[in-house]
């Protein structure tokens, strides 16, 4: 259930900068996910479309750490995201 409420997070961030640009979608949306992240990022990526129409089009691009170390090494991060009319 982590991994449903971690996918809704990250739409609610992107359809608020959706919103806060007065666009009506997302065009790409840019993710780095940590090593140790509780999901993969095939599993981001089948998931991730289907939970918003804002989003359904989307380019997603994930950039994968392998750093062990890292500090975010658990977490998603949203890194950017660009809007469309």
């Amino acid at each position: 259930m982590h991994e449903a409420s971690l996918i809704q997070r990250l739409v609610r961030e992107v359809e608020a900068v959706v919103a806060r640009e007065n666009a009506t979608r997302a065009v790409a949306v840019h993710l780095w996910l940590g090593a140790l992240a509780p999901l993969s990022a095939a599993h981001l990526r089948e998931h991730f479309a289907a939970t918003s129409p804002a989003l359904a089009a989307a380019r997603l691009e994930i950039t994968t750490s392998t750093d062990l170390g890292d500090p975010n090494a658990d977490a998603v991060i949203l890194q950017g995201v660009e809007v469309g009319d």
